[in-house]
């Protein structure tokens, strides 16, 4: 059964990148909806298994903002653009944080 859910896993992930893959060609040619249909179902599939705060899904909401942004819906495009900046500042503390807490280990063992 593990390996069953492994295999789902990876298959749903491949799958993911091959709507966004085709979103991407969608919007080149100028079919918004189709691309913004697209970006959705890879964002449902990314988020359930990257979780909604990874920088994937960061990517994904900031490519349906400038879908959104062709379309001249500039709410949504706001939306999406601003959704994507919060991730990214997200994982940017994060980031930081973890250094941080590695100096202050670094320089507790300096110490003793």
């Amino acid at each position: 059964l593990p390996q069953e859910i492994f295999a789902i896993e990876e298959l749903e992930l491949s799958l993911s990148l091959t709507l966004e893959y085709s979103a991407l060609t969608q919007h080149a040619g100028q079919r918004y909806q189709q691309a913004l249909s697209y970006f959705q179902e890879s964002l449902i599939l990314r988020t359930m298994h990257v979780g909604k705060h990874s920088l994937d899904v960061a990517s994904l909401h900031f490519n349906m903002g400038v879908v959104y942004d062709d379309l001249e819906q500039y709410d949504q495009a706001i939306s999406r653009y601003h959704e994507s900046l919060r991730i990214r500042l997200d994982q940017k503390a994060k980031a930081e944080a973890a250094l941080e807490n590695i100096s202050e280990l670094e320089d507790s063992v300096m110490l003793t």
